[in-house]
C-alpha cells in the first residue's frame, strides 16, 4: 500500500501567494491587457466579504491567457519559476527529499493554475492537482476546464485522483 503526502502550494510550499508573480510575467507578453484587468485588481484590493478572491484571480488569468499558446507562455513560466524559487520553504523541500526516499507519493493540491505549479515544481517529481484552464487548438480560451480547485473541490479532486490510481492507496478523507 502506497503512502501519500498532501501539500498545498501557496502559503505552504511557498511562504506567500505566488499568483502576482505569474500575473506580472503574463503581462509582459501582452502589456496592453493591463487595462483589461485593472477593474478586477481593484475588486481584489477592496474586496467585499461576499466576493471570492480566487474567482477574481481566475478572472485576471482568463484575460491574460486568452488566445495564448502553451509555447507562448513557456518563457513567462520559466521566469515565474525562477522568481518564486526564493519563496520555497526549505523545510518543505527537505521533506520532499525525505518522502521521496521513503517512496511516498507527494501530491500537491492547489487552487493555483495546474500548469504553473507543475512547471514550478517539475524538479521535485511531484504530482499536481490544480485549477485547470481550458485549451482548445493549443490556445487558452480564457475559461476554466473544470471547477476551480478550491475549498470542497479539492477534496473531490483528491478522491478522483485516488480512484484513477492503479496501486492500492490508503487515503482517508473526511
Amino acid at each position: 500500500m502506497k503512502k501519500v503526502a498532501l501539500f498545498d502550494f501557496d502559503g505552504t510550499i511557498t511562504n506567500k501567494d505566488t499568483i502576482i508573480f505569474l500575473v506580472f510575467e503574463l503581462l509582459k507578453l501582452k502589456p496592453l491587457r493591463l487595462f483589461l484587468i485593472t477593474k478586477t485588481l481593484f475588486k481584489i484590493l477592496f474586496l467585499n466579504k461576499n466576493d471570492s478572491i480566487q474567482d477574481h484571480k481566475n478572472e485576471i488569468l482568463f484575460i491574460l491567457l486568452k488566445n495564448l499558446s502553451n509555447e507562448q507562455i513557456e518563457k513567462a513560466l520559466k521566469k515565474y519559476t525562477q522568481k518564486i524559487k526564493k519563496l520555497h520553504r526549505p523545510l518543505i523541500l527537505d521533506a520532499f527529499k525525505r518522502l521521496k526516499n521513503e517512496d511516498v507519493i507527494i501530491l500537491v493540491v492547489t487552487a493555483s493554475p495546474d500548469f504553473a505549479v507543475k512547471k514550478a515544481l517539475e524538479q521535485f517529481n511531484v504530482e499536481v492537482i490544480g485549477t485547470k484552464f481550458e485549451v482548445t487548438d493549443n490556445k487558452f480560451t480564457g475559461k476554466l476546464n473544470s471547477l476551480n480547485c478550491y475549498d470542497n473541490e479539492k477534496i473531490n479532486r483528491i478522491k478522483l485522483w485516488k480512484d484513477s490510481k492503479k496501486t492500492d492507496i490508503n487515503l482517508s478523507i473526511k
